[in-house]
């Protein structure tokens, strides 16, 4: 097969410039690193092209595949369904792989350098940890919350509680209000938002509120994070792409992928799993990649 390899980077997308401008680093620093592929970004909302847009550009600039790369922290609603919805409406003309995204699932433990980059924003001397968040109304993204506070809590040797944003779940200033309760005294809050926005603004200011003595910023394009991004690529590259690492075939609205050990670092032989009619029988393969089918030590 000939042709370039493309890298889509995919926010979520806020009417924030400064979030656009967090994505836009993350391209600019893989463009530098990946100086043959298509590098661009897309967004699920508000400005900025969506993956639509993007991976007709790929396929124009002559790529012959394409990973879409999704800068989110829990395998939630937009992993799960908004973005493969998306590629679905897309029919793309190339075969695409979706990456997981950087938080645990299935019990798995946090990645490494996901930690690496919480921890790098906290103050030393710090007795207690809010993990702020966004919220979500998937259980299952809210404990892939908390498995991460719990990671915080034992590098740290400090306690660590969830405050969400939005949805079910304590608010950051009931986080904050219960490590207090606990007997600490210097509570500061990680960010566990990749860019600023309206939902990370109402968690700091709610942390603040209950007396946090110091909230971290936003994780950004923390060069862990593009570290993870980039070593997904090359291992996407290195082992052929999805087009030798999976089968995906259409079954009565659904789709089952089958993963080979070549598909991530890792992943278990055979691992099938079914997501909602994210492809008609008629469009190339579109893999997603799932770490919940994955044997992963949290070294990366």
């Amino acid at each position: 097969m000939t042709g370039i390899d493309a890298l889509v980077v995919v926010a979520h997308g806020s009417i924030d410039p400064a979030s656009a401008a967090v994505t836009e680093a993350y391209v600019t620093e893989l463009c530098r690193r990946r100086p043959g592929a298509f590098v661009t970004a897309a967004y699920l909302e508000h400005a900025g092209q969506r993956p639509a847009a993007a991976l007709a550009g790929a396929a124009a600039a002559g790529a012959r595949r394409a990973l879409l790369a999704p800068l989110l922290l829990t395998a939630g609603f937009h992993h799960r369904s908004d973005l493969p919805a998306v590629v679905r409406a897309a029919a793309p003309t190339i075969p695409v792989t979706v990456a997981p995204p950087w938080g645990p699932a299935a019990g798995r433990p946090p990645r490494r350098a996901l930690l690496d980059a919480l921890v790098r924003r906290l103050p030393t001397g710090c007795d207690g940890v809010a993990l702020l968040a966004a919220g979500s109304r998937d259980p299952a993204a809210r404990r892939s919350v908390a498995q991460v506070a719990d990671a915080l809590a034992r590098r740290l040797g400090a306690p660590a509680v969830v405050g969400f944003a939005s949805g079910p779940g304590p608010r950051p200033e009931e986080a904050v209000a219960a490590l207090a309760g606990r007997g600490c005294r210097q509570v500061a809050a990680a960010a566990y938002f990749v860019g600023p926005g309206r939902l990370y603004e109402a968690a700091a200011t709610g942390a603040r509120s209950a007396g946090a003595v110091a909230v971290a910023t936003p994780l950004g394009a923390a060069p862990e994070l593009i570290d993870l991004v980039d070593r997904s690529y090359q291992e996407w590259t290195t082992r052929g792409g999805s087009t030798h690492t999976a089968a995906t075939t259409a079954i009565q609205g659904q789709v089952a992928a089958t993963c080979s050990t070549d598909a991530w670092p890792g992943s278990r032989p055979e691992a099938t799993f079914l997501s909602n009619s994210i492809l008609a029988s008629s469009t190339p393969s579109v893999t997603v990649a799932n770490w919940s089918n994955a044997q992963f030590d949290g070294s990366g």
